[in-house]
Parts: C-alpha cells; structure tokens; sequence
C-alpha cells in the first residue's frame, strides 16, 4: 500500500500559530521546561541537546531521544523522573550521576558508552550512544531464538560485566531488559545506574552526601536496610542488603540466562515472597520437559546460581568459560585425533574421516552467497554511479551495508540447519529439507535481486531501500511450527524443476515490483503464476497470485486485483501459508475499503486479516500492515480521529518491524499527520509530519522523491493553519519533485497542483485555479476511474472557484455531479457528503432558489 492520498485536504480555521522544528532550517526559541512539572515535549532543550521523543520509563529516570547539533548525531538522553518527590530526589540525581561515571570509566564495545553529563535546572541528565533494536527480553519474546543463539547472545552481554567488574564496578541490576541488541548485531549492557565498586556495602546511611571533589560512585544511595534492584533476579547476599561483588552480577546473569533457555525463572513459587524464600533457601525447579536445552548447561547455571557467593564460579570469566566449553566436543576432537594417529591414512572409515566428511557437508554456504552477490559487487557499484543519480554513493553505501548484514544471516542459518541435522542430530531429515527450501528461496531473491542491481536505472537507485527491505525474512527458516504447517517441497524432481524455475521468475518480478517497476513486473508475475498453477504447488502459486494481485492494484486496475487478491487467500490457505493469507486478507481490506471505496466491507476483511495473522504467529511488519490498511479505511469513512487512533497503533509495530529510521516509518507517520490535520488536531499534525521529514532525511539520501510526499503533507497542514506562504513553499518543492520524476500527468504531479490551486483561488486567482483544478481532475480520473471520491474532491474545487465567480448555474451542476460520487463512494453519513449538500444549498440561496435551498 502507498501512503494515504495527500492532496486535496480541506482548509479549516485556526486558533493558533505553529512553528517549524528545528532541523527544518527556520529555527525558532527553545521552550525550557521544567521537570517538575510534566514530561519534556518535542523540541524542548536539555543543555545543547533538543528532545526529540520520550523512549523508556524506568525506575530511577526517563529516557528520550535527543538530537545533539554540536555532534551532528542521535544520543539517548537519561533525566530523573519528574514524579519523583523532592525527598527523593538527592539520591535520585545520585544514582544518574553515578551511572555516568561508571559507565565513562568503561570502554568496551558490549558496554553503552557515555557521551556528557550535566545538570538540568536541579535535575541531572547523562548522554549515551543511542541503540536502534531491541531489549533482549523483547528479543526473546520476538525472535523465540534456539538456545545456542540465546547463549551467543547473553555470551557478549557476560563480557561486557566481565569488563566492567575488571573497571571494579558491579552492575546490581542485570536483567534482560537492562541489555541492548542493537540492529548492527551488537550487544550492549546498559543501565548502570545501581552500579558501585566492587566490595562497598549495600546497606549505608544517607548521613553526609558527597560535597566538593571525590567519587560520587564511592557515595551511599541508600538508608540502612534499604534494598534496591530488581528483587526476582537478586542474589541472596543482596536481598539480604549485605556488600555485593561480581559474584552477585553473576547470579543475576545466571537467573536470566536460565530464564531465557527454559522460559521460566529458576526458583519456585507464585508470589513474590515465596520466590525470595527459593532464592535465599537455594531450591531451584526442574527443566521443563522436551527442553533441549543440553543438561552441561544447567549444571554450570546451577553452580552460579548457589547461595553461598564463594560456591559460585570465582568470576564472570570462568562462568563465560564453562558455558562455552562443550566437553562433548572436546571428546569428539580428542577421538578424532587418535583415530587419526591409529589408522596414519591407512583406514578411511575412521571417525575423523567422518567428522571430516560431516563437516564438509555443512560447507559451501559462503561460496553459494559469494556467487550472487560479493562478486557482483563491483558492477553493481559501478552501475549505481552510472545513472548519475546525485544521491547514488549514497545509495550504493545503503545497499552493500544492508545485503553484507542480510549475507551473513543467511550463511550462519544455513550452517546452523545442516549441523542441526547432520552433526548435532538436532532435527530430522525431513525439517532439514524444508529448511534449506526456505533458504533457497531467500537465496534466489537475493539473486534476482543483484541481477536487477547490476542494470540500474535512476529508479532503481531512488527505490534501494524498499527493495532491500523487500526480501524474504530469514528468520522464517527456522519457524519450525510455520514451516511443518505449509505443504512440503516436491520430491519429484521433474516437478522441483519446473517449481524452481517458476520461483525464479518470481523472484524477478518480485525485485522489479519492490524497485518501482510494476508494468515492468507484471508479465513476470503472470508467467510465475501460470507455472505455479501448471505444477500444482500451492504455496508458490499463492506468492505469484498475491505479487500479481498487487502489481494490478498498483497499476489502478483495482476491481480485477480484488479478485486476484481473493484467490492467493484461497491458494495460501489451501498451502498452509496462513501468514501469507492473512496478509493478503489485509491487502484486500486496502483494495475494497479504500480504492473502492466500500469501507464497511473493507473493515470485514481487516478483521479477518488480523485474526488470521496472529492465529498465523506473524511479526511485527504483518501486525503493522493489517492496523495501517485499517486506519486508511477509516480515513476513507471520515473517521479521522478512529484513523488516527489506529495509525498510532501501527506505529511501533511498523519501528519494531523496520527499525525506527526506515522509509515505511516514514509513511505511518505521514498519514498519521493526515488524520490528525483532517480530525482538526493541529500540533499533532504538525508533530507527526515533521517527525515524518525527519524520518526521511536520516533513512534517505538528500533528493529523493518520497520527500516530496513529506513536503506535500506539511503544505496541506500550514495551509489549514492559514499560513499560505510556509504552505505555498512546501507544496512548490514536492511539486518540482513528483514532476521531474513522474511527469506532469501522475496523480502525485497533479494532486500537489490541485493543493497550488487552492492557495490560488484563496489569494483570487481565479483563472489559474480552474487550470490547475482541471488538470488535477484529469489525473484523478486517469488513476480512479469517475467514481472515486479523489475525483469527486478535485470537482468540488472546481465549483467552488465557479461560486467564487458567480456562475452559479456551472456550479450547481458541478456540485450536483460531487454530491452523486460521494452518496455512491462513501455513503450519504460521510461528512463529504454533508458538506456537499450544504454548498449545493448555498449555491440555491445566491441563485434565488430559495425553497429548493431550503
């Protein structure tokens, strides 16, 4: 789906002024808010640092993003909650304090590094790198990774405590929340705002806080007694408010990691008393059965989950040590080497030969990925640079940074299926098949994608991100549940011949469709489908189907893609990929609730999309999807503030899915800012189109078009903030854009002339106006046919210049031919409709009619 239709917005009166943020050039005073009071809003200042959006409550302090104009960067901005009362808040800007310097005193690349800290007013903040991704407990709970990704990843975590308990610091509150997998792979611990050096006590009186020069780490934070931490991840020693030292980090680390492999905490008990009295008793549960967790594990687990600190492992290191070694594997080295030594070349069939052979079978991912991509990458760069795009190093930058990170992927889940199967004995034959089908898939895609690439045009570069993003998720490969319930690859190999030759040409058109090029897509989209249905295998049959289907949408043959879109459901279903059916019972709602305009309907399939979505265990980007073809709907009813509600929705889901610097971020938050300019919400309007721009400016190259569409939505706002000059300026930069890309002619061009036209005819203008409103109407009903309410907004612009003229005879009739596509399109409640009938009235009463107005 695209963005929401931008032009055309109707002018409404305004009770208020606004103000450009400051990254759009026109920088206005900094309001300084203090907080005491309320949360810090958008745009206020912190020392030279602008807020930009809160981001996480936690316990001692509120974190938002921040952008630091000195640095030119994003940094994550840590203050002291406002709640806190005034008693409270000595120890409060203690603890900010203390994190600062004890993350300043590390350098280690899986610590958050600490940029500043400073005071605010009587409020304290510090300034950290910020981290796009995800807490490992939201990964966890996302990913639902196997448990040697699990122990990769608390593995780095385990060394950044090992690095900061080498510094002398202990965390004292290590948690999966309080650790950072960012979206470059990295793992960071973060929080350490309980952090003190190692061997001080817990407990200490407040008596005398630091003055003057010393280490504000060394201070005490709180009454004698007092604990603070997280209690269900606490060490005994600690409940107990006794000294706490590495080995206290290292039972929380273990409680985690124990969580985290077995989906529950270690100790028994259903309340919270009952789980310290485990915790300081030392009783620990039974694994869950079928945990394929290997037992070596939790035997470490245990010994660092003991009462007794001294029983623990003497430090983090040896823990990370004893987590990594698998005695299994040593044995198979050591007996491979005898065997080698025994037999000295003469017997193959020993062990080592075998292990040798087992290996070599889990090989050749690298060389399979280097063959479409790696070595492609010189004409690739050489054909971006060709096009002599201005933004095209830049994009080429973008492209090798996101398809190097996406080839990795694929090469450590290849090697991860074969060893599964063939050295682990993990998974049978039959999942591994399915597997490394799936990967294939991706594998092609990859491919068709670099072959389309290596040609670039103009567009192609302008469409790099969408197209990257574009490809298969690879995490799908290992959806055991989701890749069983789909009907098997054929084994016939006549027949996986033809089924591969088929995905081929999809993949094709699937890249040509994700790089803009749908006319050109189509026919390669037909011809896969058309193989598909030859060979009979359904799951193929409904990703051709569905590409097909929304090719023809956006083509604007909406009626036959609604029928094209209905059988890939069908097809989907009858295949078992029920994800792909539920997203293309979204595309559905898009297709008959907005591009026709029968929003009740349209409002059916959105339900039936969302249910079969989560009924299907989709992510984020599906959930995303369903909420944001429902908004649209609701814009298409009038509905404003239920559109915008529901886009707000789609927001997180859509950042989680994409990262929250990401051009699809970029559009909720544009038709975000729609809603709320039709729903009268000025400031959020406002707010949410310039976070738009913003988006857009961080995730794209300076020049491309989708800036025009942030450029058209803020010219709609400040023109319904009566502000013509700022909307006058906004709508001629997008109005250049769409023309130099697409023409004078495409709806884009023409819709952005259409809002030109209003300002015309405000300002008088009376003849250009009706040029400009032609031409828009033209468009209209080039892209919707004549009975889609877009044509009926560009004909009420042309009778209301024809009422400003007094030609009330013109626009009657014109007012007349609006008020049918809107009974027909949107129903005779939709607030259109209402207005319509008012101007017709209006049109009566200056015409003397005045029984009929009535």
């Amino acid at each position: 789906m695209s963005e929401v239709p931008e032009g055309g917005l109707e002018e409404r009166p305004s009770e208020e002024k606004s103000t450009e943020a400051f990254f759009l050039g026109s920088v206005p005073p900094l309001q300084r808010l203090t907080l005491r009071a309320e949360l810090l809003e958008r745009g206020a200042a912190v020392g030279r640092y602008v807020i930009l959006d809160r981001i996480g409550t936690g316990g001692m302090g509120v974190v938002y993003s921040a952008y630091d104009p000195e640095l030119d960067r994003k940094v994550a901005l840590k203050l002291l909650r406002p709640d806190r009362d005034s008693s409270a808040g000595d120890a409060a800007r203690l603890r900010l304090l203390r994190e600062a310097q004890a993350i300043a005193r590390l350098s280690h690349p899986n610590v958050v590094a600490v940029y500043d800290a400073g005071s605010f007013g009587d409020q304290v903040f510090i300034a950290m790198e910020f981290v796009e991704g995800w807490t490992l407990r939201q990964w966890l709970a996302e990913k639902e990774p196997s448990w040697r990704e699990i122990l990769d990843r608390f593995g780095l975590a385990g060394r950044g405590l090992a690095a900061a308990h080498a510094a002398g610091l202990v965390h004292r509150d290590f948690k999966p929340e309080n650790v950072l997998l960012g979206k470059d792979g990295r793992v960071r611990v973060v929080d350490f705002g309980l952090a003190r050096p190692a061997g001080k006590p817990e407990s200490m009186t407040e008596e005398a806080l630091p003055s003057g020069s010393g280490s504000i780490l060394a201070s005490p934070l709180t009454e004698f007694g007092v604990v603070i931490g997280t209690p269900a991840y606490m060490a005994p020693e600690q409940l107990r408010g006794e000294t706490a030292g590495a080995r206290t980090d290292q039972f929380s680390f273990c409680v985690s990691l124990y969580e985290a492999f077995y989906g529950e905490r270690p100790f028994p008990g259903a309340e919270t008393r009952e789980i310290l009295a485990a915790v300081k008793s030392g009783m620990i549960k039974e694994p869950p059965a079928g945990s394929r967790v290997p037992a070596r594990l939790r035997t470490v687990l245990l010994r660092g989950l003991r009462s007794d600190p001294d029983q623990r492992h003497p430090a983090m290191e040896d823990l990370l040590h004893d987590l990594e070694r698998d005695p299994a594997a040593v044995r198979r080295r050591w007996l491979a080497a005898a065997a080698v030594v025994l037999v000295a070349g003469a017997l193959f069939s020993s062990l080592g030969y075998f292990q040798a052979r087992r290996a070599r079978l889990c090989s050749g991912a690298e060389e399979k990925m280097a063959a479409v991509w790696d070595r492609r990458k010189p004409a690739i760069r050489a054909a971006f640079l060709a096009t002599g795009v201005p933004f095209a190093p830049e994009a080429w930058r973008r492209a090798e940074t996101a398809l190097d990170s996406y080839a990795r992927s694929w090469m450590e889940m290849r090697r991860d299926a074969c060893e599964a199967t063939r050295l682990r004995g993990e998974q049978s034959e039959g999942l591994l098949d399915r597997r490394m089908y799936c990967l294939d898939q991706r594998l092609g895609e990859v491919r068709a994608l670099t072959d389309l690439f290596s040609h670039a045009d103009a567009g192609v570069v302008e469409a790099v991100d969408g197209a990257v993003s574009g490809l298969g998720k690879i995490e799908v490969c290992s959806d055991t549940e989701m890749l069983t319930a789909r009907v098997p690859p054929p084994r016939n190999p006549a027949l996986r011949s033809r089924v591969e030759a088929a995905r081929s040409r999809l993949a094709s058109a699937k890249a040509l469709s994700d790089a803009g090029k749908h006319a050109e897509a189509l026919a390669g989209a037909q011809e896969a489908a058309a193989a598909a249905r030859q060979a009979g295998y359904r799951p193929l049959q409904a990703e051709a189907l569905y590409l097909l289907g929304d090719l023809q949408d956006k083509l604007a043959d909406s009626r036959r893609a609604e029928g094209t879109i209905f059988d890939a459901l069908l097809t989907a279903q009858e295949g078992g990929d029920f994800l792909l059916a539920g997203e293309a019972a979204a595309e559905l709602a898009w297709i008959v609730g907005f591009q026709e305009s029968r929003a009740e309907e349209g409002r059916r399939w959105s339900r039936i999309a969302e249910a079969t979505v989560q009924g299907a265990r989709g992510g984020s980007a599906a959930r995303g999807l369903v909420l944001k073809q429902l908004a649209v709907i609701f814009y298409q009813e009038g509905r404003y503030a239920e559109a915008a509600r529901v886009a707000r929705l789609a927001l997180p889901l859509t950042e989680r899915a994409y990262g929250p610097v990401h051009p699809q971020v970029a559009n909720v938050l544009s038709n975000l800012a729609v809603f709320y300019d039709m729903a009268g919400n000025k400031r959020e309007a406002l707010a949410a189109g310039l976070r738009s721009l913003e988006v857009r400016r961080r995730a794209l190259p300076p020049g491309h078009p989708d800036f025009a569409k942030s450029f058209n939505t803020l010219g709609n706002i400040y023109s319904n903030l009566h502000q013509p000059d700022v909307a006058l300026s906004y709508y001629r930069r997008a109005y250049e854009i769409f023309r130099s890309r697409y023409g004078d002619r495409h709806p884009s061009t023409t819709g952005v002339r259409g809002n030109i036209g209003i300002l015309a005819k405000d300002l008088g203008r009376y003849q250009e106006a009706l040029r400009i409103y032609g031409e828009e109407l033209r468009g209209a009903e080039k892209a919707y046919g004549p009975e889609h309410p877009d044509v009926a907004r560009a004909l009420d612009h042309l009778a209301e210049v024809y009422f400003l003229q007094g030609r009330f005879g013109e626009a009657l009739a014109t007012f007349r031919r609006v008020l049918a596509i809107y009974e027909k399109s949107v129903g005779p409640s939709h607030p259109d409709t209402a207005t319509t009938l008012q101007r017709i009235g209006e049109t009566l009463t200056e015409s003397g009619r005045l029984q009929e107005a009535v």
